[in-house]
């Protein structure tokens, strides 16, 4: 039983991570204009206009997260205090480059950021107020690829042996709007390029009027925290 536990907290210690799940709506929007927003945006650098793409279309509020309240960043947005996300309103490809059908912009301090005037759009998402959990351990897909094969190995020895029936009968994977953790990948082999970290999620919402592709998908951002490059892709059922 001791060995069991053992492999148990082996796997578990290697592969988990903190992240942070926000809870969208259900509360009161609060008046400060760095409150973390969903399907809303409404600051930016000074010099910053609400963003368009190359055919002049307004692109849509994605949402806004303050890191510098969080309890826990990983370390690749270790140099961003404030980030804000636009998309749309073509569905962004996965081949496409930041700013282009889809757009983060960070900030490294909060006193660079002022209101920003709001822009009439076609957007249909329902804007609401978020608000972070306390940071939770958050584990990797089965068949995500984050997995090293020595803890694969393990993983099976522990199903071929009975004492486990299921990898996930071990973890908890968090999906919803997070930072940081792991990706949970609803289809398998994805990537973006191994000096890309992933630092955000956002899953598809009924309650916000979000849809990733045709079923319940999900979209993943990874940035290079060296040159500030953003990667995105997105999956679904």
């Amino acid at each position: 039983m001791n060995e069991t536990v053992d492999s148990v907290d082996k796997i578990k210690n290697r592969l988990k991570r903190p992240a942070v799940v926000f809870e969208i709506g259900g509360f009161r929007p609060p008046e400060d204009p760095l409150t973390p927003w969903f399907g809303k945006v409404t600051v930016a650098a000074r010099a910053e206009r609400w963003p368009t793409n190359a055919d002049g279309t307004p692109m849509w509020a994605l949402g806004q997260v303050n890191l510098a309240a969080l309890d826990y960043v990983p370390e690749a947005l270790k140099d961003v205090a404030f980030l804000t996300i636009f998309f749309g309103p073509k569905h962004p490809q996965q081949e496409d480059p930041n700013g282009t059908n889809w757009l983060i912009r960070t900030y490294a301090s909060l006193e660079e950021l002022a209101p920003l005037e709001p822009m009439k759009t076609s957007s249909h998402l329902k804007p609401f107020p978020m608000r972070p959990g306390e940071p939770v351990e958050d584990y990797p897909v089965w068949d995500g690829g984050d997995i090293p094969e020595d803890i694969t190995d393990l993983i099976l020895q522990l199903e071929d042996e009975g004492k486990i029936e299921d990898y996930h009968d071990l973890i908890e994977l968090h999906g919803g709007f997070k930072i940081g953790g792991h990706p949970c990948f609803i289809q398998p082999g994805m990537s973006v390029g191994e000096s890309f970290e992933f630092v955000l999620q956002i899953d598809s919402t009924e309650k916000g009027n979000l849809m990733w592709g045709h079923d319940s998908g999900c979209a993943y951002f990874f940035r290079d925290p060296r040159t500030n490059e953003w990667r995105m892709t997105w999956d679904c059922y």
